[in-house]
């Protein structure tokens, strides 16, 4: 029996969502079968042109109806990228926003949504605070086997969060004998404000292979640098990552991955850009696990579950600068941690020319704060904690009823202790009109969860309301793709609105009134255009994004943050990249280009109220190399040089916040046995 139809007339006011309808759609697709899921286990991961993340089932990229990036982990070292951050420059719709130096908090905009728009995953465990909050600062590229990127909403696998598309992150897969690979650079960088020159080290080291139907990887990072301010800015970065996996006859496959990182780095600047404070610090941890068992029921038939957690601790502390600071608040500690746990049970089933997939989700999430400070009027402390569920149900169907013509749909239904219901949706299709070209398009919605302080803030000025609906977007797009001298090209135009936007208010007529509120809104849409082929020896790929993004209703804002009919801040309108890789007798040579357009910004060094700027555009050229020396060993020894912002461009992606000048690194990674 179908499941009853809800009321359009709920006091909650969210769209309706009609079961029977998704499911007679489904019907119609499953008439018409062909297997999609591969009958023999083969890690996709191996296979070019196979993507996971866009619907956990792994496709190809010409079935998908939405774009997808695939960044490997061998061309990210390759090309000396040692951050997640600078491998996602290169990706097309993303820009990213760094407030300082290495290790300062990084964000990314993904297709013009907000900060908190983009669900990153870490072997499908997600790593968003409650609320879609993302730090990409301590995320390296040491231990990954490849990075997905999935432009478009896509809540109706991932919930909350994945508002305007999905980073993934997979880490390094053991496979053949033992190998072993080590690298080690040193390099020197130029300090901001002419102040001279900085040094910095990187080292890593990956232990990996496989044996009989166990494989495992085992490997470790260390850097550090003295930072690119005159003053307290220097950083420590660890981390260590391990995975097991078995492959039980093809029956049962699973595997297990555990991740911890700690930073702690000093930050001389304030809000502003300003260099302030002498002793400040952060110190960062994350541990991220993740467990996944797939079993398969019959050749058509196989069971998914995916169990997962992340937790995070953030440490701020800022001691008196000498004896004589005890003005304003002189000393400040706060503690915060959050843990996420969540499970995910899916039914995979082959039914001929499609697949279904039937799931279940299940998230917890904690969080506590822990503030103290001392100040001119006296000591001060307050403490809080929080919890919240989310229970979901979702499907999926992949089918391709006629010839060359690959359709997707999709719903969601999540249950959240503070929100209540939200409903979400998706439908898609890939039409190969002919062998070297395609056509494209979807539809969806999708939506954020409030913020712990949101809804829970009890502080004075910051009182949260459990009565917030979640933020949510309708989008669709469209696209063509084809091959055209040997070089895939293509084009996709998006549309997106932002709605029920969550803000923030000081002003109330009583102390207890929420100072946040569902009322603001906004629309992105823009242009993307891609490339990526061979020529001869040489591998390029490239994109351009045109981008326009509008305030449509500025809701509570009182200030130049959010103006009507105005851009939204730290989003270019124009934007490209260019990455040119050539193969030589024992090496390789890379080039990589990103141009990124005029965005406006707030100058909050300029007084109250902060005015809008307009940040200059920048274009920043990476140069990488790496060449075979012999070195007497059994071993595969070669030499390694990156330089990053190679003609020493000045640029701010934050006003206030200078990014790096020329940095050059140089060393040696050494390999030893094979397979991995």
């Amino acid at each position: 029996m179908l499941p009853p139809r809800r009321p359009c007339h709920t006091a909650r006011a969210l769209p309706c969502f009609h079961p029977e309808r998704f499911a007679a759609s489904a019907a119609i697709l499953l008439l018409t079968a062909q297997p999609i899921l591969a009958q023999e286990p083969v890690d996709p991961l191996l296979l070019p042109g196979i993507v996971v993340t866009a619907t956990n089932v792994p496709m190809g990229r010409e079935a998908l109806p939405t774009p997808a990036s695939v960044l490997t982990g061998e061309s990210l070292r390759e090309q000396g990228i040692s951050t997640v951050a600078q491998a996602l420059e290169a990706i097309p719709a993303l820009a990213v926003a760094r407030s300082g130096t290495e290790g300062a908090q990084t964000s990314i905009f993904m297709r013009g949504g907000e900060s908190d728009y983009v669900k990153v995953l870490v072997d499908g465990v997600p790593l968003n605070e409650a609320g879609g909050g993302m730090d990409l600062a301590d995320l390296s590229t040491d231990q990954v086997e490849r990075i997905e990127v999935v432009r478009g909403p896509a809540s109706v696998l991932y919930g909350s969060d994945a508002v305007s598309g999905v980073v993934q992150i997979f880490t390094r897969r053991g496979r053949g004998g033992p190998s072993f690979e080590a690298s080690a650079l040193g390099g020197r960088g130029q300090q901001a404000h002419d102040s001279g020159q900085y040094s910095l080290m990187d080292g890593s080291a990956t232990l990996a292979g496989s044996a009989g139907d166990l494989s495992y990887s085992l490997g470790g990072a260390r850097s550090w640098t003295e930072g690119a301010y005159p003053y307290n800015n220097e950083r420590t970065f660890h981390a260590a990552n391990a995975r097991v996996g078995w492959d039980g006859g093809g029956a049962v496959r699973a595997a297990l991955s555990t991740r911890v990182s700690n930073s702690e780095a000093g930050f001389p600047t304030d809000g502003a850009g300003n260099l302030v404070d002498e002793n400040a610090l952060i110190d960062r941890r994350r541990w991220t696990t993740s467990a996944q068992v797939t079993t398969r029921i019959s050749p058509r038939l196989e069971t998914e579950l995916q169990l997962g957690v992340t937790s995070r601790r953030q440490l701020s502390l800022d001691e008196p600068d000498g004896p004589a600071d005890t003005l304003g608040v002189f000393a400040s500690r706060l503690e915060s941690e959050l843990t996420r746990g969540s499970a995910d049970l899916r039914l995979n089933a082959d039914l001929d020319r499609a697949t279904l997939t039937i799931g279940a989700a299940q998230e917890v999430s904690r969080g506590s704060t822990s503030y103290e400070s001392e100040s001119e009027w006296g000591p001060t402390s307050a403490d809080a904690t929080y919890d919240r569920s989310n229970s979901a149900a979702y499907f999926q169907v992949l089918a391709e009823p006629l010839a060359d013509l690959h359709v997707t749909t999709g719903g969601r239904v999540d249950h959240n202790e503070a929100y209540g219901r939200f409903d979400t949706y998706r439908a898609g299709l890939s039409w190969s009109f002919r062998p070297d070209a395609r056509l494209r398009g979807a539809v969806g919605r999708a939506f954020r969860e409030p913020t712990f302080a949101e809804n829970f803030g009890s502080g004075f000025g910051d009182v949260g309301s459990e009565e917030l609906l979640p933020e949510r977007t309708r989008s669709w797009e469209f696209g063509a793709e084809a091959t055209v001298g040997g070089i895939l090209v293509g084009a996709t135009w998006f549309d997106q609105v932002f709605r029920n936007m969550i803000q923030y208010t000081a002003a109330g007529d009583d102390p207890t009134d929420p100072n946040y509120a569902n009322v603001g809104a906004a629309e992105s849409k823009g242009l993307e255009l891609t490339g990526e082929g061979a020529l001869g020896r040489v591998g390029v790929s490239g994109s351009y994004t045109y981008l326009r993004t509008r305030v449509l209703d500025p809701g509570l804002a009182t200030d130049e943050t959010f103006v009507e009919g105005e851009p939204l801040l730290r989003r270019p309108a124009h934007s490209a990249s260019l990455t040119a890789r050539m193969r030589l007798d024992g090496g390789v040579l890379g080039l990589r280009a990103n141009r990124v357009g005029e965005r406006e910004d707030m100058d909050f060094g300029a007084g109250f109220p902060a005015p809008r700027v307009v940040l200059p555009a920048h274009t920043t050229v990476d140069l990488s190399g790496e060449y075979e020396i012999p070195s007497g060993l059994d071993a595969d020894t070669r030499l390694l040089v990156r330089i990053e912002n190679l003609l020493d461009e000045d640029f701010e992606s934050i006003r206030g916040f200078p990014g790096l000048g020329r940095v050059v690194r140089i060393g040696v990674r050494v390999g030893l046995g094979g397979g991995s």
